[in-house]
């Protein structure tokens, strides 16, 4: 009586995807905070300063400025 042990496959594509996992929630949560901040800027324009809120986005240089109007 022979027995051989089964033979395994093994592969590294679930450490590729944890690794990519990782990336994805940095973004996520990076983009979260940054909707918190918008969200936080757009209540206290309008709360104190009786405006909307304005942004501005300078693409050549990388100039970004968010503000409230009247």
């Amino acid at each position: 009586m022979n027995y051989t042990s089964p033979k395994l496959e093994m592969s590294t594509e679930a450490i590729e995807y944890d690794n990519l996992v990782w990336y994805v929630v940095a973004a996520f949560i990076l983009l979260a905070l940054g909707a918190t901040l918008m969200l936080g800027a757009l209540a206290w324009c309008f709360m104190y300063a009786r405006g909307g809120l304005g942004a501005v986005y300078n693409k050549g240089g990388g100039y970004y400025q968010v503000g409230c109007w009247n």
